[in-house]
């Protein structure tokens, strides 16, 4: 049988044992032996051979079973010894760390381990470490040397030779050449989008709608601000919050949503190349487009009208995205502006926690596979949005560690999450600080970010009290009595209500604790001598 019969993966079931046992002979991706005492010296430094072999072209290990595959069984107690901590511990004695997977299994009441080992991204492995034992009659014998390589000749594992060279490093070099190949595609790929925007941009001036995809759409916006021609931009904004509504009457949710995208991203572009003037104007349409859902929609078809709540919730989705982007380039006026536009219900301070309470109530916030609802309220939602529009992020690159499914690991490092907490936090100031004395209360804002580790918050907050710039811009005529208030009130609201990960002890920032605990200690003074 020849070494196609097997497929090499990572698989160490019962099924997989079976179908590389049914091969009935050694390959060059298969190995077998009868008996290997890991605990014995010469056993592990001979398996260890094998291995850095296999770590050439990945393949599979078998052990208990004789040159045939047919099994003859190994004793418990050396299958025991097969633990992948145990078997990976020994090894890296002579081999640089290697992932393989190890797994015992009974034929029949006989032990039988299979071991897998993938093939190294490099094509080969090197030897460490010396691996030498004495064989019987006293005679030493050494094995592996630092710096050796073995490959797989036929089903032998032997030192590697001038032939072997370009077999092992042939694929890594086409992988390379590949990945190369995929760049150059991209860059090619931008190159064009470009000069689709440029003919976009050089067209009639109703050439920028909606309908455009996504790229050519940046792209034209982007040539039309270096143009400095803002008469089709202009008439795209007239156009977007009739279009908006007309597909919100037609109950095509996937259609607003793609508007609010492209809406969003010429926000987004404004922002990044210094057109504030132009940000505004896509804020005070976002908030047209807002505060029009509250009124009752009626059909243009037998389809249901979007249902305001969705469209409250997929708007403000969009804008805390794009208050990330502001914050990540200091337009903090932009930053104000977001989080102050008002609700259809003036009994809300703000948008934001409109639409977040609407849409609880609603009960149509995302959930995960598991059924539960997802946590972390907008900021989900806006880290969805950021990833989908490149214009959102152009400081973060495309990364597949950043999965914003709902449920997924948060990795660490998260630059796009970092600046939608940071949105959020300030945007709490900024709600909580314009409040009235008479209408103050903990009710006005619900701090997303609160769902979060404080890492990826609090410098926001150190920056205001450090930066008198930046504080005059976001927060103009407030006093400390006023910010401390509000700074208190949303750290003690993130961790009472919130119940998530940011609270006072989990402060960093010395400015930020002592500026907080000032506030309490002074608040405390007053209500006690009154």
């Amino acid at each position: 049988m020849n070494d196609d019969a097997i497929v090499v993966e990572p698989v160490v079931t019962a099924e997989k044992l079976a179908s590389v046992l049914a091969a009935g002979c050694e390959m060059p991706s298969l190995d077998f032996k009868q008996v290997v005492d890991l605990d014995e010296h010469s056993a592990l430094v001979e398996f260890a051979k094998d291995v850095a072999a296999l770590r050439s072209c990945g393949g599979y290990l078998v052990v208990g079973v004789n040159d045939e595959g047919e099994v003859i069984g190994l004793d418990e107690a050396l299958a025991a010894k097969f633990d992948e901590a145990n078997l990976r511990q020994k090894l890296e004695k002579f081999l640089h760390p290697t992932s393989l997977i190890a797994a015992r299994h009974t034929i029949d009441g006989k032990h039988v381990v299979l071991v897998f080992i993938p093939s190294h991204p490099l094509g080969f492995t090197v030897v460490k470490a010396l691996g030498e034992y004495t064989k019987p009659g006293g005679r030493q014998k050494v094995l592996l040397r630092p710096g050796d390589v073995f490959v797989r000749h036929g089903t032998s594992s032997e030192r590697w030779a001038e032939v072997d060279v370009q077999a092992l490093l042939g694929p890594r070099d086409n992988a390379l050449r590949e990945s190369h190949r995929a760049e150059f595609a991209a860059m090619v790929a931008a190159i064009q989008s470009g000069a689709q925007g440029q003919s976009i941009a050089s067209g009639p001036v109703q050439s920028l709608v909606w309908q455009l995809d996504q790229a050519s759409f940046d792209g034209a916006v982007v040539e039309l601000l270096r143009r400095d021609d803002l008469v089709p931009i202009r008439l795209f904004l007239v156009r977007t919050p009739a279009e908006l509504r007309s597909g919100v009457n037609r109950g095509d949710r996937d259609e607003f949503n793609t508007i609010l995208d492209r809406l969003v991203s010429l926000g987004a572009i404004a922002l990044t190349l210094g057109h504030t003037n132009l940000a505004v104007e896509v804020t005070e349409a976002l908030a047209n487009i807002y505060e029009a859902s509250a009124i009752v929609s009626y059909p243009v078809s037998d389809a249901k009208p979007v249902r305001p709540q969705f469209v409250w919730l997929d708007v403000l989705a969009h804008v805390v995205a794009l208050g990330g982007l502001a914050v990540v380039m200091k337009e903090w006026s932009a930053v104000r502006a977001l989080a102050l536009q008002p609700a259809p219900d003036t009994w809300y301070a703000s948008w934001l926690r409109h639409g977040l309470t609407e849409a609880a109530r609603a009960n149509i916030f995302p959930t995960t596979a598991s059924g539960q609802p997802e946590q972390g309220a907008l900021i989900p939602l806006a880290r969805r949005v950021a990833h989908r529009l490149p214009g959102l992020r152009p400081y973060a690159p495309d990364d597949e560690r950043y999965d914003a499914t709902p449920g997924a690991d948060i990795a660490p490092i998260d630059p796009v999450l970092d600046s939608l907490c940071a949105f959020d936090a300030l945007a709490a100031l900024v709600v909580m600080s314009d409040l009235p004395s008479e209408r103050f209360d903990d009710h006005h804002y619900y701090p997303s970010f609160g769902h979060y580790y404080s890492t990826r918050s609090e410098p926001t907050w150190a920056r205001v009290l450090k930066d008198p710039t930046m504080r005059e811009v976001l927060l103009p005529g407030v006093d400390d009595e006023t910010l401390g208030r509000a700074m208190s009130t949303a750290a003690q609201v993130a961790h009472t209500v919130v119940q998530g990960r940011w609270g006072l002890w989990d402060v960093n920032d010395n400015a930020v604790g002592k500026f907080i605990q000032d506030w309490r200690r002074e608040d405390a003074e007053r209500r006690a001598s009154e």
